[in-house]
């Protein structure tokens, strides 16, 4: 597809720039620039995950596979985030922490010192904005929602640099993941509020940003259902977008108002500052205090379950048989391994598995394994493991069978053994439901 040049708006850009009614949102593509040369959000999910695997064969076999997977970057991140916890993902974005300004932020900063923008909105982790406007002398103040705080708002007339997927310095604040988008819709009303604002104050200049978001949400920022008296320049890398199928180009039909163009960037940043009379500094490159950080070294915690961690992949897009794969790997490695826990997980995954797929008596013998497991060792973990498994098993075998009850009896006794509320509940609500349909029967039949 072809869209008209970037540089043909820089007019518009420019009155805009001087009226001090342009605001930029940036993505991924403005911090791969040298001497930045951060990777894009896709590429540092695969990178996590060859580091998750390291220099093992059978890891790097799966690691290559998922980078062949057609998978969003928020549903990488996810299966990341389930294995390695919330306290250790963060870890994993280590990268991040470092790096130095390179153009791009650097032309952004200069124009903001220079009343050129109003806002600077960013999808990005990094601080590389931040460090570029300290270096150009401007203040700012920077907006980013955590779990207990709300989004602040800028102090006076600072400028205000709005971090809508949160910020590597707060790993609190980090919004990735495929549930945390999905529970919120895409970024959540709170941001899509703010990002709103920003807008009716401003036009806005897309930067570095392809809309990839968009594939899991169209809404994901509020543009279809939030309109704006604003335009919004939406700039893409001459042939990034292939096909009318794009949900950016959909969008663009429905809000009019969204214009996409193609350029490149730094060049089109450079253009725009020479038009607006602005000159970019001498800085050094390498920083405000001349000290390249290095990345932060992360390796895989102790004990990370690799079979855990593909498996929701292959389930993900449907392939039995490598999930399958995936458990049976992870047996084998169970092992190896000590301690009870990566055995209790293996016997659970390939029950539930067997148990999914129709082979019950398969999966009952996987469970019993598991529950033997847990008489021996009297392990916490496998206690968690053994009740959500026999759950599900109770849930798969019909009304009023042995096998039935056999599950009840075992899943009632550890549930009160643990003090486990929720089961409990969660069982006498089954069999009173049980009951109920007897009843009707019963009455029916009578």
């Amino acid at each position: 597809m072809n869209f008209e040049p970037t540089t043909g708006r820089i007019p518009q850009l420019v009155a805009w720039a001087k009226s001090h009614q342009l605001a930029v949102l940036t993505g991924a593509g403005v911090s791969m620039l040298p001497p930045s040369s951060l990777p894009s959000w896709w590429r540092l999910n695969v990178d996590a995950y060859r580091a998750f695997a390291g220099d093992d064969p059978e890891l790097r076999e799966f690691a290559e596979a998922v980078e062949k997977l057609p998978l969003p970057p928020s549903v990488l991140a996810q299966f990341l985030w389930e294995i390695l916890g919330s306290d250790e993902y963060p870890n994993s974005l280590a990268v991040l922490r470092s790096g130095v300004p390179n153009q791009n932020h650097r032309v952004l900063a200069a124009l903001a010192a220079s009343g050129c923008l109003a806002d600077i909105v960013t999808l990005n982790f990094d601080q590389l904005h931040e460090r570029a406007l300290e270096s150009a002398g401007v203040e700012y103040t920077v907006n980013v929602a955590s779990p207990t705080e709300g989004l602040s708002t800028p102090k006076n007339e600072t400028l205000g640099v709005w971090k809508l997927h949160g910020t590597i310095d707060q790993p609190e604040t980090i919004f990735a993941t495929l549930d945390q988008t999905t529970r919120e819709q895409g970024i959540g009303p709170e941001k899509k509020a703010a990002l709103r604002d920003v807008r009716a104050r401003a036009n806005l200049l897309v930067l570095g940003y392809s809309g990839g978001d968009f594939f899991l949400d169209p809404d994901y920022l509020g543009f279809i259902s939030q309109s704006c008296p604003g335009t919004l320049i939406w700039n893409m890398r001459p042939g990034e977008i292939a096909s009318d199928n794009h949900p950016l180009v959909r969008m663009s039909r429905e809000r009019p108002e969204i214009i996409i163009c193609e350029g490149v960037l730094p060049e089109l940043l450079d253009q725009l500052a020479s038009a607006c009379g602005v000159t970019l500094s001498a800085v050094n490159a390498s920083g405000r205090d001349g000290v390249i950080q290095e990345p932060i070294a992360w390796k895989p915690p102790q004990g990370a379950w690799a079979g855990h961690l593909f498996s929701k992949v292959f389930r993900h897009i449907g392939a039995a048989d490598q999930e399958l794969a995936c458990y049976r790997w992870e047996a084998h490695r169970a092992l190896t391994y000590p301690g009870p826990h990566r055995a209790a997980w293996a016997m659970e995954g390939l029950g539930v598995w067997y148990l999914a797929h129709g082979h019950r008596e398969l999966a009952r013998s996987f469970l019993s394994a598991l529950y033997e497991l847990l008489e021996i060792t009297g392990d916490t973990y496998a206690q968690d493991r053994v009740r959500h498994a026999l759950g599900q098993l109770y849930r798969r075998f019909p009304p009023g069978s042995a096998e039935r009850q056999d599950c009840a009896r075992r899943l009632l006794s550890l549930a009160e053994q643990a003090r486990d509320a929720p089961v409990l509940n969660d069982v006498g609500l089954l069999q009173y439901e049980e009951k109920a349909h007897g009843d009707a029967i019963a009455t029916f039949e009578k």
